[in-house]
């Protein structure tokens, strides 16, 4: 052992760094996406929503004029078990993510703050293909990870500006 055995192993640093999720700074997401002015939502696409201080990562389903359907997406492998989640493992992200299709939620548009990624049609019809039945209750919670996505879910429905109080 060397003099030093609280210093970290070079060959750990360069995996840690290797390892390490993208930064979704300005430059990148133009780079990926175009400039902000022409960002554009559309289904397919992973965006994180943010209203004050309630920020998730959500799955667009659907675009309509003034709202998106989506579905949640947490780091969390929580809800594996689960028949209407979905494990992505090839996300711009670098780690795997879970996808809720039981949780699908109409939000404003006004709460999209910037895309992360564009998943595309397959996996949006791997969503639909998890999405519960007509006979199967979504409020059913099976673990906590699944409580605090709706609670999330929740508050950017209620806090989001509406755009015609707003002027």
């Amino acid at each position: 052992m060397s003099a030093r055995s609280d210093a970290v192993p070079q060959e750990l640093l360069a995996l840690a760094k290797k390892a390490a999720a993208p930064q979704l700074r300005e430059t990148v997401l133009e780079r990926r996406f175009g400039p902000r002015s022409s960002w554009i939502p559309a289904a397919g696409q992973l965006w994180r929503a943010v209203v004050e201080d309630v920020t998730a990562l959500v799955v667009l389903t659907a675009v309509e004029l003034e709202s998106v359907t989506v579905v949640p997406v947490s780091v969390d492998r929580g809800g594996q078990e689960a028949g209407d989640v979905l494990v992505l493992d090839d996300t711009v992200l670098g780690v795997p993510v879970t996808v809720w299709a039981g949780l699908r939620r109409m939000l404003p548009v006004s709460v999209l703050d910037r895309p992360v990624d564009d998943l595309g049609a397959a996996v949006l019809s791997r969503i639909a293909d998890r999405a519960p039945s007509a006979g199967t209750s979504t409020a059913l919670l099976v673990n906590d990870v699944r409580a605090e996505l709706v609670d999330d879910l929740d508050l950017l429905a209620e806090r989001a500006v509406d755009p015609a109080s707003a002027a």
